[in-house]
């Protein structure tokens, strides 16, 4: 049931950012985490808005799980 939870809010989250024609900001985004992992760029664990997004939190541009959580993507995207 857990898995199925993650799996349907990850699904949900991305229609959104489709919708709101965010997916190259996703794609940046996944660019500069993957650029601070490959630089040993340390960040901060979440702040804000952001942290409502679990997909955000999967590509690891913060440390809080939204799902586990229960934070309604809906602080991010208003």
């Amino acid at each position: 049931e857990e898995y199925n939870k993650r799996i349907t809010r990850i699904k949900m989250e991305l229609r959104i950012w489709r919708k709101r024609k965010l997916n190259d900001m996703l794609r940046t985004l996944i660019f500069i985490v993957n650029t601070f992992e490959d630089n040993n760029v340390i960040w901060g664990t979440g702040r804000g808005s952001s942290c409502a997004s679990y997909v955000l939190y999967l590509i690891g541009l913060h440390q809080v799980d939204s799902v586990l959580y229960n934070i309604d993507i809906g602080e991010f995207f208003r």
